[in-house]
């Protein structure tokens, strides 16, 4: 049998989401609240205006009405989300409108303008060769990079007299075929 006081202290999804932190001149509690709200909004709403379709605008609509009747405060930006992404939804399939709904927010965010910016420097690279997943060097730059390190060892062990045939400047490498 549960007390009074453990039933308090039972946190709940609602009682999280419905938990309102003092946000009046407070700007990291300001910041996280937005930042929720944004969040339920787009995440939740989004998602469900992808899934519903073309009625997601009065849906959403009818939410956040209903969010503010009811006191349930975390509605109202799933509501509101759900409104606002609406108007981006375009296709007949939930994965098109999810695309949709993705292209819109990087078009908004300008978040395609930086994806294009990152193509053309890639597409610039030296050479204009397809890189090799070592930033923006092609691998022929590497392999002539390669061959001029080695070119450079071969001139610093021979002015030192060394041996150029064996690794590390060993005139006599031992023989190690029997450990």
């Amino acid at each position: 049998m549960s007390t009074t006081s453990e039933t308090e202290r039972k946190l709940t999804v609602r009682s999280i989401l419905e938990a309102r932190i003092p946000t009046e001149s407070n700007l990291k509690n300001a910041l996280g609240q937005t930042a929720m709200d944004i969040g339920l909004g787009l995440l939740a709403g989004g998602t469900l205006s992808a899934v519903i379709g073309k009625p997601s605008f009065y849906i959403g609509l009818a939410a956040t009405g209903l969010a503010y009747y009811s006191g349930y405060k975390a509605l109202a930006p799933i509501g509101i989300g759900m409104s606002a992404t609406s108007l981006c939804v375009e296709g007949e399939t939930v994965k098109e409108r999810f695309q949709s709904i993705g292209k819109a927010f990087m078009s908004r965010t300008y978040a395609d303008k930086l994806r294009d910016k990152i193509k053309a420097l890639r597409q610039a690279a030296p050479g204009g060769e397809a890189t090799n997943g070592f930033g923006a060097l092609p691998a022929a730059s590497l392999d002539e990079i390669e061959q001029q390190i080695a070119a450079h060892a071969a001139a610093f062990q021979s002015q030192r007299g060394q041996n150029t045939d064996g690794i590390g400047g060993m005139a006599d490498e031992p023989d190690i075929s029997d450990f």
